[in-house]
């Protein structure tokens, strides 16, 4: 592929019609694709090869534990699809190279007496008392069905483990 061919063989990639309609979000791939073609010229690659793909997505400007690196091999991986169509020297990177392993925080669990004084508080400090009695009611029937942010244990009833993150 010579220098700047990438960036017309990345301009033609085919969009499917109504992709955007149905919720694909074309934003990463709208904007790092010109980035991993221009990563391709100016290495001469001659034609997307996994190694080139493995290199740009692993660039040190992102921190590995989040999910840009993965995004970016997304994004090389695509591309690389439509490529080979067209080049069959291109090698597809396969799925699982880079991956993304998404860390939650641990809940904050509520005892039966902290979910009392949350809504005792709510009583106390909420100033309109419909208002109030509604947002005590709504404390006690997530903690009571175990829906939404509330969770059930078997050994403790219900707890509450705060709004979602």
């Amino acid at each position: 592929m010579p220098p700047g061919a990438g960036r017309e063989r990345s301009d033609e990639r085919p969009v499917r019609p109504g992709r955007r309609a149905l919720g694909h979000k074309l934003d990463d791939a709208h904007r790092l694709l010109p980035r991993f073609v221009a990563c391709l010229d100016s290495i001469g690659a001659e034609t997307v090869t996994v190694e080139a793909a493995l290199a740009w997505a692993r660039r040190p400007d992102a921190d590995p534990a989040s999910p840009v690196w993965m995004r970016r091999m997304n994004v090389a991986r695509g591309f690389a699809r439509h490529m080979a169509g067209i080049d069959p020297g291109t090698e597809v990177p396969p799925p699982g190279l880079v991956t993304f392993r998404q860390r939650r925080r641990q809940p904050f669990i509520y005892s039966d007496a902290g979910i009392a004084a949350l809504m005792a508080h709510a009583r106390r400090s909420i100033p309109t008392p419909l208002r109030a009695a509604t947002v005590e009611t709504l404390i006690g029937l997530l903690a009571a069905t175990g829906c939404g942010w509330v969770r059930r244990s078997a050994s403790s009833g219900p707890t509450c483990c705060g709004p979602k993150r």
